[in-house]
C-alpha cells in the first residue's frame, strides 16, 4: 500500500490495492489514475488535501480496472474539485446509504463490474443533499451566431457581439461557467443536459444536435402556439421537449459545462442553428448561481441604474406542464 503524491497537472498515476493517491498541486489541475496490469484492486483512496479552493481534477480509468465491490474513499473534497469515472453506467445513489455513490463498469477483461465511491468528510458529501437549482445554460461545444461567424460558446468572451432576433447585434454583458461532474450529476439528476437532435425542432434545426441545461428555453413557433396560448412564439423549457427520441435526456453522462450568456436584456440568439435564449435573470435563475456571481451581476446592473438585476421576458415562458403539445416527433 502505497501514498502517491501527485504535484504535477497532467500526471497519470498507476495504483495498486489500498493506495492512497494525495492530489497537490499548486493552483489545481488534473490527474489520470489507472490500475496496474492484472491488479485486483478492491480499496482506493483519494485524498483532495482540504478546503484549499483550486480546482483538482481526478480521472478514474475503470477500462483498466477489473474487480467487483471496488471502493473508493475521497477525503478533503471541497466544491471546487471533481472526480471522473470513465466507462462508469447505471450511476446511482441507494436510500439510506446517501453516502455511496454506486456504479458498474466495463473491467479490461471485458466483463462487467461493481463500485463505490464514498466520501468521507464527517457526512458533509451526501450525495442527495438539498433540493438542486434551476440552471439555465448552454454546454460547452454549442455554437452561437456572432458578428464574427458561428462561434463556440466556451471561445466567447464579454464583449463580443452576438446576433439576436430582436436587437441587432448585442454584446455579451457576462459569462458565467459551470461544470458538473459525475457526483454532482448523481447527487441532482434533474441538471442533466438535454439534448436536441439535429432536425428535431422542423425545418431542419437544430443544424447540429444541440445540448443545452433541462431548463433552458427553447423558442418554439407554430399554428399550436397561437391556437393554445395566443401567441405566435413561445418560449418552452428543454426537458418539456423530451420524447426519448430526437430529444432526450443524457443522464449517465460523467460530466458537463454549462454556459451562461448575459445581455442587456433577455434576448433570442441562435445556437447550432436553432433560436433559443440567453440567460434570463430572474429570481431562480439568480439564486441558481454562486454567491460571487450573483454580486457580479448586481453590480453590472447597478451601473445601468436596474439595481434589481431582474430582467423582462422576451417571449412568453411555457411552464413544463403545460408544454405537452409542443412535444416533437
Amino acid at each position: 500500500m502505497a501514498k502517491l503524491v501527485v504535484t504535477t497537472s497532467g500526471t497519470t498515476i498507476v495504483v495498486k490495492n489500498g493506495d492512497s493517491v494525495l492530489v497537490d498541486i499548486v493552483g489545481g489541475g488534473t490527474v489520470t489514475i489507472v490500475a496496474a496490469p492484472d491488479a485486483n484492486i478492491k480499496n482506493l483512496k483519494i485524498d483532495f488535501g482540504g478546503n484549499d479552493h483550486v480546482a483538482d481534477e481526478v480521472e478514474i480509468d475503470l477500462s483498466t480496472f477489473q474487480s467487483y465491490s471496488l471502493h473508493i474513499d475521497i477525503n478533503d473534497y471541497d466544491p471546487t474539485d471533481s472526480v471522473v469515472l470513465n466507462n462508469a453506467f447505471n450511476r446511482h445513489v441507494d436510500p439510506g446509504k446517501e453516502d455511496e455513490y454506486n456504479f458498474e463498469y466495463i473491467g479490461a477483461n471485458g466483463a462487467t463490474f461493481n463500485g463505490f465511491l464514498r466520501a468521507k468528510d464527517k457526512g458533509e458529501k451526501d450525495f442527495t443533499d438539498q433540493p438542486p437549482p434551476i440552471v439555465i445554460c448552454f454546454a460547452k461545444g454549442t455554437i452561437i451566431d456572432t458578428t464574427l461567424g458561428p462561434t463556440p460558446v466556451e471561445c466567447l468572451t464579454e464583449g463580443d457581439l452576438v446576433r439576436t432576433r430582436d436587437n441587432d447585434d448585442q454584446p455579451i454583458r457576462w459569462i458565467g461557467r459551470r461544470r458538473l461532474d459525475s457526483l454532482e450529476l448523481a447527487r441532482r439528476p434533474n441538471l442533466a443536459p438535454v439534448r436536441i437532435h439535429t432536425g428535431a425542432l422542423g425545418r431542419g434545426l437544430p443544424h447540429v444536435d444541440l445540448t443545452v441545461s433541462p431548463q433552458h428555453r427553447i423558442l418554439v413557433e407554430g399554428w399550436q402556439a397561437e391556437l393554445h396560448f395566443g401567441e405566435s412564439e413561445i418560449l418552452v423549457p428543454a426537458i418539456a421537449l423530451v420524447n426519448g427520441k430526437s430529444v432526450r435526456t443524457l443522464p449517465d453522462i460523467d460530466q458537463i459545462t454549462y454556459y451562461h450568456l448575459l445581455f442587456d436584456q433577455h434576448e433570442i440568439i441562435t445556437a447550432n442553428g436553432a433560436p433559443t435564449e440567453s440567460m434570463l435573470t430572474g429570481e431562480m435563475a439568480l439564486l441558481a448561481l454562486d454567491q460571487e456571481a450573483q454580486h457580479e451581476i448586481q453590480m453590472l446592473f447597478e451601473s445601468r441604474q436596474e439595481p434589481s438585476g431582474v430582467q423582462r421576458a422576451a417571449r412568453p415562458i411555457l411552464r413544463q406542464r403545460d408544454a405537452a403539445i409542443f412535444k416533437v416527433a
